[in-house]
């Protein structure tokens, strides 16, 4: 199939830890594991870090395409 327009994949949400206003782009979002042990990995969530003060905040699934997501995957370390 042959996409004809695009549509930019783009989030805007306020920050929790300085309350800036951000957009996240595709290239914004990685991979990260939260809630884990000192044995355990965590649980695998698509994430995004704010500029201003490093506060992660983590972008549910339902606001991600497949492009945001096969992105942050291939940029992921294994």
């Amino acid at each position: 199939m042959k996409v004809l327009e695009r549509k930019p994949w783009s989030w805007v949400f306020n920050c929790k830890g300085c309350g800036s206003k951000l957009e996240a782009e595709p290239g914004d979002v990685v991979v990260g594991y939260f809630g884990g042990s000192y044995c355990e990995n965590g649980d695998r969530e698509y994430y995004v870090s704010c500029p201003e003060c490093g506060t992660d905040t983590i972008v549910t699934r339902s606001k991600l395409t497949a492009a945001v997501t096969k992105s942050a995957d291939a940029k992921e370390k294994k």
